[in-house]
């Protein structure tokens, strides 16, 4: 099955070895390889759109600048790297996100200048330059292609009605939960969510499943004020 250029991708059954010892976790008599199944064919979905949309370069501009946008914040957390690494990390941005950075810190940054003007030493500015970098992510996120991609969300919510199907409980996250706190402590919805979509994103963190977890079902985290 094709699309002009795109070939519809084959998950090999296989590859959800772990998705199925999850299953017999929550239910050792649920219907493993029906649940397995619905999974994985979802799975081969999520793939195909996200290769059938990476040939729309807008698209995948914005998906592209997101991900700096998240490996940036995360740079900016604990202790920051030198100014010349930061230096280094702005001018790999795409200058359509560099516009919306300067645009964020001149409106609402309390020295009212942009990237180029900086003191990346000072934890003040780098504080304005954190909630500048929020506010471009949630801009990036309304474009298309912006964010989880679309097809993630439909895989978290085929994930979610199958854990509901297989326990009889409604999927919910560890409480209080951060890269702080239990980054490895997991119940099996959270689980079973993460070795599903580590299928085809072998690097997903437990921390990004609770993530594209909140992102589909709407509950995302709030930047700081």
């Amino acid at each position: 099955m094709t699309n002009d250029l795109t070939e519809y991708p084959h998950i090999e059954p296989t590859k959800l070895v772990a998705v199925e010892a999850a299953l017999l976790r929550i239910n050792p008599k649920c219907y493993v390889g029906l649940y397995s199944e619905i999974i994985r064919k979802e799975l081969e979905r999520a793939l195909y759109d996200q290769l059938y949309d990476e040939q729309d370069t807008l698209r995948y501009l914005w998906a592209s600048e997101l991900r700096k946008l998240n490996n940036f914040l995360k740079r900016l957390q604990g202790k920051p790297p030198t100014p010349e690494r930061l230096r280094l990390r702005i001018s790999e941005l795409h200058e359509v996100t560099k516009h919306f950075l300067n645009a964020r810190l001149k409106i609402s940054g309390d020295h009212g200048i942009g990237l180029a003007e900086l003191d990346l030493g000072s934890p003040n500015v780098l504080d304005e330059l954190r909630k500048a970098i929020y506010h471009t992510r949630a801009v990036h996120r309304r474009k298309p292609g912006g964010g989880h991609h679309r097809s993630l969300h439909d895989v978290t919510n085929a994930v979610r009605r199958v854990y509901r199907r297989a326990s009889g409980k409604k999927p919910t996250l560890t409480s209080t939960t951060s890269a702080e706190c239990l980054p490895r402590q997991m119940n099996f919805y959270e689980e079973l969510l993460l070795e599903s979509i580590k299928v085809i994103k072998p690097r997903l963190t437990l921390n990004g499943a609770r993530e594209l977890d909140r992102a589909a079902t709407g509950q995302r985290l709030k930047p700081p004020k």
